[in-house]
Order: C-alpha cells, then sequence, then structure tokens
C-alpha cells in the first residue's frame, strides 16, 4: 500500500488515474501519432500521456515487445508461446509509454488494480521513497524525515515500480556509449547541431525570454548561441564572480561581443557567510565541490529569480557527454575501453552525483531547470561517438573536440570555443573564500 506524498492531483480518464509532474517535450510528435488513429484535442503532458498509455492499452502490444523478450528482467511477463501474459499489459504499456516521451517527468499511474510509479531515464526530477507497511515518496528527503522514515532510498532514473518492485528501463541512453554510427566526423557534427538546436528549442516553446546559467565557457555559449539566433526570443544570461575572477570577466566580453544582455552580481567573504546556513540546509552532502559548485549556482538562481524568471537553461551534460574532466585523461592514457566505462557510468550516475545537488537548489528557489546537453536524443547520439572525437590524446589539454569545432560552426568566437575548462567553483573565485574563509 502507498501513502503517496508527492503524488497528490490525479487525473482521471479511460480508467486510469494519474498524476504527472513535469513536462513532455516531443508533445508534438506524439500528437501527430495518436491523432492518426484518434481524432483528439491537441494534449499537452498528463492528458497527453494518458492517452498515449490509453492507446498502447487496447492495441497489439506483442507487435513493439520483440526486444523485451530477450530481456531477463521480463521475461516473466511472457506466455511460453510469446505472447504477453494479459495481467501484464498495464506494466508494458507504461513500460513503452514512458520510453516514447521525451521530457522532465516523474509520474505515478494506476488502472484500479495496479500501480505504477516512475521518474524520466535522466533524473530530471528528484524522487525518494521509504517507509515499511506504507511507501511514501516525496521530491525532498527532509519530506520523508518529518514522517519519521530512515530509510529513505533515491528512486532510480528510468526504473518503474510496478507493485511495489522495481524494474529497470530498457535501452536506455547510455547503454548506446560507443556503439558506433555510419556518420562521419563532418556528418556527426551537423547531426549534433541539429539535435542541439531541436532541443533547446523544445525547452523554450512558448517563452517570451528565458534565463542562461553562464560562465563563458564552450558549454553555455554554445547554448547561448542558438538562443541568440532564435529571434523571437529575448536572453538573459546570469553569472556570479569574485571581483576580477576569470568566469566574471570572459562572461562580459562575450556577451558583448556577441550582443547578449549579461546580469551579475560581485560575490565576496560576506555575502558567501550570510547565504552558508540557508545553503547547507539545502543540500545534503557537505564535500568541497558541491559546496563550491551549489553555491555558485545557488547565488546565480537568486539571481535569476530576482529578476523575475521560473525557468533557467543549464549547460549541465557537456563534460560527461563529450570528455571534458581531466580525470579522462589517466584513464584514457591507460585503455580506452576503461573511458568508455567511465563515461558510461557518469551518465548512469549523474542523478546522483550532480541532480540531487542541483535540483535540491532548483526546488529552493523555486526555479526550473531544463538542460539540453541532456536531451533524450541527443545524448543517445552524443554517446555513440567514437572517443577520439572528444579527446584525441593522454596528454589532451583541451578535450571536448567535437563539441569545440560545433561552437565554431555555430559562431561562437574562437577564443571561447578553444578555451580551457575551468570548473565553476574555481572560474568564479567562490571555492577559494570558502576553502580559506568558511572551512
Amino acid at each position: 500500500m502507498m501513502n503517496n506524498r508527492y503524488f497528490l492531483d490525479y487525473n482521471l480518464r479511460h480508467g486510469l488515474k494519474l498524476s504527472f509532474h513535469g513536462e513532455i517535450y516531443n508533445h508534438k510528435e506524439i500528437n501527430d501519432f495518436l491523432n492518426s488513429y484518434y481524432n483528439l484535442d491537441y494534449l499537452y503532458n498528463s492528458e497527453l500521456f494518458l492517452s498515449l498509455i490509453h492507446f498502447l492499452l487496447n492495441n497489439d502490444l506483442d507487435v513493439v515487445v520483440n526486444s523485451l523478450k530477450e530481456n531477463q528482467d521480463y521475461k516473466f511477463v511472457f506466455n511460453d508461446d510469446g505472447t504477453i501474459k494479459s495481467e501484464f499489459n498495464f506494466l508494458i504499456a507504461v513500460l513503452y509509454g514512458s520510453m516514447i516521451i521525451n521530457g522532465d517527468f516523474v509520474f505515478s499511474i494506476s488502472d484500479g488494480k495496479n500501480t505504477i510509479i516512475s521518474r524520466d531515464v535522466i533524473g530530471s526530477c528528484l524522487l525518494y521513497y521509504g517507509g515499511d507497511a506504507k511507501l511514501f515518496f516525496a521530491n525532498d528527503r527532509k519530506i520523508l524525515s518529518t514522517e519519521g522514515i530512515s530509510d529513505i532510498k533515491t528512486f532510480k532514473p528510468g526504473f518503474l515500480m510496478f507493485n511495489n518492485k522495481m524494474y529497470p528501463p530498457l535501452n536506455p541512453p547510455w547503454s548506446n556509449i560507443n556503439s558506433g554510427n555510419s556518420l562521419n566526423y563532418i556528418e556527426s557534427k551537423n547531426t549534433l547541431i541539429k539535435l542541439l538546436r531541436e532541443s533547446v528549442n523544445m525547452r523554450i516553446e512558448g517563452l517570451d525570454e528565458v534565463a542562461l546559467f553562464f560562465s563563458g565557457g564552450v558549454d553555455s555559449t554554445t547554448i547561448a548561441k542558438i538562443l541568440k539566433d532564435n529571434n523571437e526570443i529575448d536572453v538573459k544570461l546570469f553569472t556570479v564572480g569574485t571581483e576580477n575572477s576569470k568566469d566574471l570577466e570572459i562572461s562580459k566580453k562575450i556577451a558583448k561581443d556577441l550582443d547578449l544582455d549579461l546580469k551579475y552580481d560581485l560575490v565576496n567573504e560576506e555575502i558567501i557567510k550570510s547565504e552558508f546556513e540557508d545553503f547547507l540546509s539545502i543540500i545534503d552532502r557537505r564535500n568541497i565541490v558541491d559546496l563550491g559548485v551549489g553555491m555558485t549556482m545557488h547565488l546565480s538562481s537568486k539571481l535569476a529569480v530576482n529578476e523575475g524568471f521560473k525557468t533557467i537553461l543549464t549547460g549541465q551534460g557537456a563534460d560527461e557527454l563529450f570528455g571534458g574532466y581531466n580525470r579522462y585523461l589517466d584513464i584514457y592514457s591507460q585503455d580506452k575501453n576503461s573511458l568508455i566505462d567511465e563515461l558510461r557510468g557518469d551518465i548512469e550516475f549523474m542523478h546522483e552525483v550532480n541532480f540531487q545537488r542541483d535540483l535540491a537548489i532548483a526546488n529552493f528557489n523555486n526555479l526550473n531547470f531544463k538542460s539540453p546537453f541532456l536531451d533524450k536524443d541527443f545524448l543517445s547520439f552524443a554517446l555513440s561517438l567514437p572517443i577520439d572525437y572528444k579527446i584525441k590524446s593522454s596528454d589532451d589539454k583541451l578535450r571536448k573536440h567535437i563539441l569545440r569545432d560545433i561552437a565554431i560552426d555555430l559562431g561562437v568566437p574562437h577564443y571561447i570555443a578553444y578555451r580551457p575548462k575551468k570548473a565553476a567553483q574555481y572560474g568564479s573565485g567562490i571555492h577559494k573564500i570558502i576553502m580559506k574563509k568558511i572551512l
């Protein structure tokens, strides 16, 4: 039995009961597909997901589950003749429905007999659970703690909890890493540009203005240039840093050169100290990286909220996708295949390393984070590219080569496209304050 403190508002349709929090970005594609069978109004988010599940439940699922038959985790759903056992139609419909949608979401759905809970495969929305006789769910650990629950677990992205039992996702994006494709380097670049433009545009649909976390690095500047090229939306960049910090200096220069509106705040020891106690209440982990990166993001978030924004884009994911971290070089020098495994693990467990911190900051500031580099289609293709497109040698000081070349193709100035990576906490100068004055 579940007592659900996160899924409060249910919609009832087709005998299904659903709570859906989040956004479906490929709504046009799904609406076009459904309207090739039914004459429906244009649907979004919860209504769209309900209609998709209803369609899958009322059509022959056997034609779409051939790959499932080889999956050990799901063999129990089949009869001896290979057909799906009727009692598992609901599970399979929701499994495939959650694979079809591209978005940031968490949901609970019931057909009256069975209940399924899940979150998107990237983990863009937080979800925790725990309890004994009853299961409790929340997007904040503290909510569960107030219920007296001590054994709190992170709900794994892409997994489905079917009647209190967990089942893994099928073909998650990280399973495609270095799988290879038939495209050459130029074709791969063009495909990445197309997918990234689509990802950005899906995430700003319906907005008149958009905010962007900005460091002046290649990741955020590439997104900024795509936004700039969209003449229908106003763009505002947000950054923080100490006086004369590298990120602040370069952010001012690139904003001027690209004619972009930059909003920034100067940070000093006094500001960090005044924010520190509130900040510690937001994040669970206290290591120096989380404190430095998180404080930079927290202060930038406050700046965006004070300017009236509710949604902000991030460059999250580019380093994991394109081999941006310096630590990748040691692994590369030993064995490229080991680096492939490292990239796979970094993407698969990004929800633990980054999202738990970042989304806790977003929730605290009532701000919606959207990450174009972590679009399911873009991510899947980027992971399929050869390592040599990303890192060229064991002493490669730049890395992320195909992303840097994409930036040049999009019109990002050379001094930014080939600027070496500088972590946000260092480039902003905040790390130095925390190390010297706080810890």
